[in-house]
């Protein structure tokens, strides 16, 4: 299994004011999978994310990917690791708002070993029109595809979004979501996705259910189907 969870935990305060956000939570993930989670705001989801992404530390319990435990890691081994496996897309697009599209996405490009072509990149993103342009001067969808851009230029193993369509309308959100199916079918991206919407769970390939910091169901999606198919639909 290419990512194994057992037994997570992670609380926030001290004494009486002690919230327990992450509770004694397994989960497995195959690679080159879409994983969706779901939940209630406050069910621990972003938190669950950030653990995977070791930008949050556990209680215990253990995460291993591809073999390596990186609960048990020291700081530059969990940079490495970071280098190596991990590409971050947020709901907010974090872009330097004095680089252009080109200049933001080639910010991360010394990170990878094996980096993506970036014309090729910028053309899979369709932003060939828009490279030269600052972030100010960009529609939040195309702020997201350069956010995306980022994230994949040196080929990630996973890639972590935490509500990557939040900020968006329904058009555009459709437009970025069928990009992440490109980029999973294309490149074999296992993509962990945190999301408020049910309606999208069409594309993933394991749904997981937190509520209170447990998960209340985790199951394969029997009935895959393309994000295409809803072009018509609200997301």
């Amino acid at each position: 299994m290419f990512i194994e969870i057992k037994k997570l935990n992670k609380s926030y305060g001290e004494g009486d004011n002690k919230i327990k956000v992450i509770n004694n939570v397994s989960l497995d993930i195959e690679k080159g999978t879409i994983c969706m989670i779901i939940g209630a705001s406050g069910s621990g989801k972003s938190t669950f994310l950030n653990l995977i992404g070791a930008m949050d530390v556990a209680d215990s319990g253990s995460i291993v990917i591809d073999g390596k435990d990186i609960t048990k890691l020291k700081a530059a081994k969990l940079t490495d690791y970071r280098r190596e496996y991990l590409g971050y897309i947020f709901q907010f697009y974090n872009l330097i708002p004095d680089l252009t599209v080109l200049e933001n996405i080639e910010t991360t490009q010394y990170l990878g070993k094996d980096n993506m072509d970036i014309d090729e990149l910028i053309r899979l993103l369709g932003l060939e029109e828009h490279k030269n342009k600052f972030p100010s001067q960009l529609s939040g969808g195309q702020q997201q595809r350069c956010a995306i851009g980022r994230a994949l230029v040196k080929k990630p193993s996973i890639l972590l979004c935490d509500e990557p369509t939040g900020a968006l309308d329904s058009k555009t959100s459709q437009d970025i979501l069928e990009l992440l199916e490109e980029v999973n079918e294309k490149f074999g991206t296992t993509i962990i996705m945190v999301t408020h919407n049910n309606d999208i769970t069409c594309m993933a390939d394991h749904i997981v259910v937190f509520s209170d910091g447990k998960i209340v169901r985790s199951s394969k999606n029997k009935n895959k189907r393309s994000i295409k198919g809803m072009r018509n639909s609200a997301l």
